[in-house]
């Protein structure tokens, strides 16, 4: 038989400001899983939370914050990997709009990280 163990508190604050990450995760195992219901919610929060104007996403949630978005800059591995869970999705359940939100963040994706660029670093 397994015990649950409880999660201490320390613990629990020091990792509460990783939870884009898990997100991220989440969405992959849930695909993995073939857990169509777990991914559309996790997808669904982390869309309508944590992207921003240019359609990436906040790299940081604190839920105790009182502004839970401690952190807005992204983290393009984080986006991508977003990407690469929503194309996945797509395949599997043969979504459109998985595919069409996956196509639009790998192009904002692009966009930001050509423009932090200097010009001459690019050619």
């Amino acid at each position: 038989m397994t015990r649950a163990v409880a999660t201490p508190p320390a613990v629990r604050r020091r990792h509460a400001d990783q939870r884009g990450s898990v997100l991220i995760v989440a969405m992959l195992f849930a695909v993995a899983n073939n857990d169509r219901d777990t991914f559309e919610r996790v997808w669904t929060w982390t869309r309508d939370t944590l992207r921003r104007p240019d359609g990436l996403f906040s790299r940081r949630y604190t839920p105790d914050a009182a502004d839970p978005i401690t952190d807005v800059n992204n983290a393009t591995d984080g986006d991508l990997i977003i990407c690469w869970a929503l194309l996945e999705a797509a395949r599997m359940w043969n979504r459109s709009d998985y595919r069409a939100a996956a196509l639009t963040l790998a192009k904002a994706t692009v966009r930001r990280s050509s423009s932090v660029l200097p010009p001459s670093s690019i050619a």
